[in-house]
């Protein structure tokens, strides 16, 4: 909307913009009439800008013009004329609010000092705001009150007072100070903590780390992962996009969009990771997790055959890094997200996550050709087992033995079941059990495999005897054959 002066019948005028050609003043124009207004800034910058005429007058009524001076300027301006080119003035016509609305501010000495860091005295104060045609109408040790005249438009708070009073007091002579550091203790925000441990852990194995959006489709989420129901995801009312229209309950379709941008700009060899939140609902309830996935694509070390142990190498010095103990992994295949070669990841009997393979559906979605190994751990499941305060033990005062065991076991028994026998067959004295070996092709009948491990066995109070070692190395490898329905090679 513009703002337009007119008379009964037409407008004459584009209030405090442009007159209009037939009320404009010649030559032979015998009566004038004087217009002293006053106009809403914003409302006259509107108008001008909209109509790209830029005057004298928008360019005054823009800026804004002295409220209190409507009067004094139109009688002003008929005593020049009556006097300079003679004739008569006529009546006033006076339409609107007459008088701006009077503003008061109350100046307190004590707010002064405390803002400039310096002591000025209440007399001082008032004889720089006279000067400054201020009206001080009262004035005492705790508050001075000042009468701001309708043409200082620019003096609205306190603070604007002390600026005026110190710079006509002079800013030379505010003393130079340091600025003054109030100390306060260290709050130590663990989940914060844990999250850089992590953070930190998983870049130092030369990883990279991304962000992508909280916002995904849920074509992405059910191409990858159709175990999550309707009442578990959130949805967005007012969507931008169709490919915004839920909030993520995994980061796996944002891992898996940036693993395509990669590939597609001929990067095919890359390691990235990303540590963010992920949203569900559980009834009325929001939930929101802290969560850590990683995804390998294209690296191949010498000695393994598959990823898998790299990315699996990766967690497990996580969890050593986070103090985690009693870490267990269970073979798990979710079809069309992970195949045969994956495993879920449990603590406390509860699951935290899961690593693996992503199956061939999964990579469809996004175009990706090539084999992908990612993980997805849940931090907020961790924080009640993390333990980020260094532990030190002795170095042991006895020798260890070491025994090593060769079977062949089904492609279903799992890495954790036949540690789990060995550790609860041997006890305490099983310092620790490594896989060194893992081998299929001739030998082995189809549907097994061959598994090698290295077995410490060691005491705390004394050295152990080889024969001790040998009879309990052997009831570990008569357990094992018989509850597993292993063979020794």
């Amino acid at each position: 909307d513009m703002l337009v002066i007119a008379d009964a019948e037409k407008p004459v005028a584009l209030a405090g913009v442009m007159g209009s050609k037939e009320t404009e003043v010649t030559g032979s124009t015998g009566n004038i009439i004087f217009e002293s207004a006053y106009f809403d800034p914003i409302s006259i910058r509107r108008t001008s800008r909209r109509l790209g005429l830029i005057s004298e007058s928008s360019y005054r009524f823009e800026r804004s013009v002295d409220a209190g001076c409507i009067t004094k300027a139109s009688d002003r301006a008929c005593s020049l004329i009556a006097q300079l080119c003679g004739g008569q003035a006529g009546p006033i016509a006076d339409v609107g609010t007459k008088d701006p609305e009077e503003i008061k501010i109350y100046l307190r000495p004590e707010k002064l000092k405390k803002t400039l860091g310096l002591e000025i005295s209440p007399i001082a104060i008032k004889k720089i705001l006279k000067s400054l045609k201020l009206d001080v109408e009262t004035s005492s040790k705790k508050s001075i009150v000042v009468r701001i005249p309708s043409f200082r438009q620019d003096l609205k708070e306190e603070v604007d007072l002390i600026e005026e009073v110190v710079r006509i007091y002079g800013y030379d002579k505010l003393p130079s100070t340091m600025p003054a550091i109030v100390g306060h203790p260290k709050r130590i925000d663990t989940t914060r903590e844990i999250s850089n441990v992590t953070r930190d852990a998983i870049i130092s194995f030369g990883t990279d780390e991304i962000i992508t959006y909280s916002l995904i489709s849920r074509d992405d989420l059910d191409s990858i992962d159709g175990s999550f129901n309707d009442k578990e995801i959130i949805s967005i009312m007012n969507p931008l996009s169709s490919e915004q229209e839920i909030m993520r309950p995994t980061l796996i379709p944002g891992i898996l969009r940036a693993i395509s941008w990669n590939l597609n700009r001929k990067t095919s060899s890359f390691k990235i990771f990303e540590l963010g939140k992920v949203y569900t609902k559980e009834g009325n309830r929001f939930i929101e997790e802290e969560t850590l996935s990683i995804a390998m694509v294209g690296e191949k070390r010498k000695g393994f055959e598959s990823q898998f142990f790299v990315i699996k190498g990766m967690l497990e010095a996580l969890f050593i890094k986070l103090g985690l103990e009693g870490i267990a992994y269970k073979g798990e295949e979710r079809p069309g997200f992970l195949t045969s070669e994956a495993a879920s990841i449990w603590i406390d009997k509860k699951r935290i996550g899961f690593l693996g393979k992503a199956g061939r559906e999964a990579l469809e979605k996004q175009a990706i050709k090539t084999d992908v190994f990612l993980c997805e751990i849940s931090l907020e499941k961790l924080f009640g087992h993390v333990i980020l305060k260094k532990k030190f033990k002795a170095i042991p005062k006895f020798p260890s033995a070491n025994r090593d065991i060769s079977l062949i076991v089904s492609k279903t028994v799992s890495h954790q079941a036949i540690v789990s026998i060995i550790e609860e067959v041997g006890g305490e004295l099983v310092s620790s059990v490594e896989l060194f070996d893992k081998y299929t092709g001739a030998q082995i009948p189809g549907g097994s495999r061959g598994l090698s491990y290295a077995v410490e066995y060691r005491a705390n109070d004394r050295t152990l005897t080889d024969s001790e070692v040998t009879e309990l190395h052997t009831e570990v490898c008569d357990a094992l054959l018989k509850r597993l329905g292993a063979k020794q090679r």
